[in-house]
């Protein structure tokens, strides 16, 4: 290393014995300087995976879709593209709660609606340990001229107030 250079320094994540681990951040930097020891912790926690099948408008395997994975706060974690089956996958995601959306540029390209929905329809859903595998879908893309699905909660109200009286 060359003194008084800022320098990078991470985790090599092969080098972790559990593909469930992973560095909290991707690095911190450090300015090497002659006789100076710099110490440096970097967190490693736990992580898991989400996996899917990404369906098209029409029903069939949708390949080469970016997807995002956005955390509570909004902010995209990880990215992806499906594959030529369909399936896509994001690895080594902290536990947490998330949500998944079809990148801003190809849902535009394909014409569909940029939110996708989690495990059995939820809008999101959480990645926490015992939990650490999530699998979603398959999702069929849905056009952005097609009305939202019923929430459920609008239907269970719809049921009695529809029954007449006799």
């Amino acid at each position: 290393m060359r003194p008084f250079r800022p320098v990078l320094v991470g985790v090599d994540e092969s080098t972790l014995g559990d593909p469930f681990l992973a560095p909290a951040v991707k690095g911190i930097v450090v300015t090497p300087r002659p006789g100076v020891m710099a110490k440096i912790d970097i967190p490693i926690s736990p992580s898991g995976e989400v996996e899917g099948t990404l369906l098209s408008v029409s029903g069939t395997e949708q390949p080469g879709v970016a997807l995002e994975l956005v955390d509570e706060r909004g902010n995209v974690v990880a990215e992806t593209v499906s594959e030529f089956d369909g399936f896509f996958l994001f690895q080594r995601v902290p536990y947490g709660r998330y949500s998944l959306r079809v990148a801003d540029e190809a849902a535009r390209k394909l014409e569909v609606v940029q939110a996708l929905p989690g495990p059995r329809g939820a809008a999101g859903f959480t990645i926490r340990q015992g939990e650490d595998i999530v699998r979603i879908g398959p999702i069929k893309l849905r056009s952005t001229d097609t009305p939202p699905p019923p929430k459920a909660d609008q239907v269970a109200a719809r049921g009695p107030a529809s029954v007449s009286p006799e």
